[in-house]
């Protein structure tokens, strides 16, 4: 039914439409074999959107809960269950926000309140909020159409149709498509509004701006602007009275208020300053200077946007990107991943759209044009120069359907003209690329780089956010049994395999394998996210030498007695050595520490007595290669314990 209505509401929207007028009013000068006829360009958005959905779908059934998904659905489940909204429990809450809640309603209490498998719940949840993609899709060819016609809410709505970033994002339990087609909507509304306004269009354009504050806290970076750009309208407004012009600005404003307030349920409605807990700077002053004063909001949103201010400021970030890492990002960042994980055609339709509105100065002909562009760069200039939790594209994600508007417009306004062949690979190319990553789309890069390279540039949730959690766990038992490694500590003998999270360093272990990054390429890879590398004993003996030699030194440990390697090929470590050990080396000897029951800490320790130490796991293996002469080596573990270190031959 609902592929049906599309195709309905396609084939009505664009019959008898020419291609000339997707490009231009440069009709004379496309040759006859260059027109399309508008149910040809109807079929090809609905293929478009069908090749979609397919995607959206294998995604969704096929990806494990990524990271963040659980958080959002404990929230909101809650939410649902006991209309509670606190945030304080977990720091993990913080960025959560009730735009989920009505699809788990829907699933959890309507549709299927009886136990199901986790995995068909799962996929259902997601089924039920991918209804966001649709959203975003009509919001998009709605607000291209208002401004330069159908044809360009066509190309806009196909453009991001064939976005694997919006599509794998859109079969996931996360705020960012939700917020990308609610920014679209609200936007929309605005032009909708400025055509003729009037109290029913305020109101709606209310409940939209509403819908967009309620679904992420970006908000604060893009709705600003959005006021801004309706009052200087109403202030141009001169042909309606002042007080006419105040009460539709009285009329959104309220109407956005009911509608976040609803979205919350009215919990905690209109608190006083001093009964909400802040942490950032911006608040506590505020709650600090007027602790009476009481917005008429919830005080969970101020504290979502308050507790996301202060992690966002404060928090030292393991940014990393072309294997540097960077504590508080880099400019770089998200142009770099915008222009590897979009599809080339898409890109060549971007940076061409975007060319063209710089080299006809569109902005300067239309006012919806302009304040487009105005909430795309401001955005844009945030993120890239200010915004420090760079972890993800997702961050970004609400600018990828503006951006497909501003294209499609400024594509529809030039007078080049382009021929039907051109439009049809416009939508084969996209599917071409995407198809190797079908079901797996979080991984998606485009020909610009090769798999085997990619961990080089980045990592993080641009790659990896857990969505092959459950297909990796296959490969443990299969790894054990033929003897491979799976994410040892450092390289080992034989095939190793590393996630790209691991390998890179996302979990603050940047330094762990930078001697693999640098001297080894992977043979093969897994799911686009597990790198395996086959080590021979000479490379292995060139890794120790390089990287897990340690000279000899006398230590405070040492003062205590030592063991003496040459006397005994192992010794046993425990609880009982209070944590320091001396080893003596008459010659250059290798040693292999291992706890098959435990999991523990490990390192040399230096002359002035501090340790450098590292985890290792339980069944794991860590090598040392010492000098002659003495070592002092710090452990530790919880409670009783036991490890032993061999000496190797």
């Amino acid at each position: 039914m609902l592929i049906r209505s599309l195709s309905r509401w396609i084939s009505s929207s664009l019959s008898s439409l020419p291609l000339s007028s997707l490009l231009g009013s440069s009709a004379s000068k496309v040759k006859p074999q260059q027109m399309v006829s508008g149910s040809v360009l109807s079929w090809l958005l609905l293929f478009g959107v069908l090749a979609g959905l397919l995607h959206l779908t294998a995604n969704a059934w096929r990806s494990s809960y990524t990271y963040d998904e659980p958080w959002h659905i404990r929230w909101n489940s809650r939410y649902v269950e006991h209309q509670e909204t606190e945030r304080e429990s977990f720091p993990n809450y913080n960025s959560t926000t009730p735009i989920l809640s009505p699809g788990i309603w829907l699933i959890d209490k309507v549709i299927f309140p009886h136990p199901l498998p986790s995995v068909e719940r799962k996929f259902l949840r997601r089924c039920a909020h991918s209804v966001w993609f649709f959203a975003a899709l009509l919001s998009v060819y709605w607000a291209a159409r208002m401004i330069a016609g159908k044809a360009a809410g066509v190309l806009a709505a196909l453009a991001v149709s064939l976005d694997p970033t919006v599509i794998a994002h859109a079969g996931l339990l996360t705020t960012d498509v939700p917020f990308a087609a609610s920014v679209m909507a609200a936007i929309a509304l605005f032009l909708f509004f400025q055509r003729k306004p009037n109290v029913v269009r305020a109101c709606m354009l209310g409940l939209g701006v509403g819908l967009c504050i309620s679904a992420k806290f970006s908000f604060v970076i893009v709705m600003p602007v959005l006021l801004l750009a309706l009052c200087v309208f109403l202030i141009r407004c001169t042909w309606y009275s002042k007080a006419h012009r105040f009460i539709l600005l009285a009329v959104g404003l309220l109407s956005a208020l009911l509608a976040i307030n609803l979205a919350y349920g009215f919990q905690h409605f209109a608190e006083p300053l001093s009964l909400i807990s802040f942490r950032s700077p911006p608040f506590t002053t505020l709650s600090s200077l007027i602790p009476w004063l009481r917005f008429p909001l919830p005080s969970s949103l101020l504290q979502g946007l308050d507790r996301c201010m202060a992690v966002e400021r404060s928090d030292m970030w393991n940014v990393i990107l072309q294997d540097t890492w960077y504590p508080k990002g880099t400019w770089r960042y998200f142009p770099i991943v915008a222009l590897l994980k979009t599809p080339i055609s898409l890109l060549i339709f971007y940076l061409g759209g975007i060319g063209i509105l710089l080299r006809d100065k569109l902005w300067s002909r239309d006012s919806r044009i302009f304040w487009l562009g105005f909430i795309w760069l401001t955005s844009s200039v945030y993120f890239v120069f200010f915004f420090r939790t760079q972890v993800g594209f997702r961050y970004v994600l609400f600018l990828l359907p503006l951006t497909a508007v501003l294209c499609a417009v400024a594509w529809s306004k030039t007078s080049i003209a382009i021929g039907p062949r051109v439009l049809k690979w416009f939508i084969v190319l996209p599917l071409l690329e995407i198809a190797p990553y079908t079901g797996n789309l979080l991984t998606f890069t485009n020909l610009l780089i090769a798999d085997e390279n990619v961990y080089t540039v980045f990592a993080d949730s641009n790659l990896d956010w857990g969505q092959n959690r459950d297909s990796h766990r296959g490969f443990k038992e299969f790894f054990e049994k033929e003897g491979w490694h799976l994410e040892p500590l450092h390289v080992l003998p034989g095939v190793n395999a590393f996630s790209v999270n691991e390998l890179v360093g996302v979990w603050w272990n940047h330094r762990q394998h930078r001697w693999l990054r640098d001297n080894l390429k992977p043979y093969t890879i897994i799911d686009h996210t597990l790198f395996l590398y086959e080590i021979e004993d000479a490379e292995f003996q060139r890794f120790l030498d390089d990287e897990r030699s340690l000279a000899s030194r006398f230590t405070p440990s040492c003062q205590d007695g030592t063991e003496s390697l040459d006397e005994k090929r192992t010794v046993t470590l425990s609880s009982k050595r209070q944590g320091r050990i001396c080893l003596k080396a008459d010659k250059p000897s290798t040693i292999k520490v291992t706890s098959p029951q435990y999991s523990f800490w490990l390192g040399p320790q230096s002359s002035w007595g501090g340790c450098d130490t590292e985890q290792v796991h339980r069944g794991r293996e860590a090598w040392y290669r010492l000098e002659s002469g003495l070592h002092g080596f710090c452990f530790g573990h919880e409670g009783e314990w036991q490890a032993k270190i061999e000496v190797m031959p």
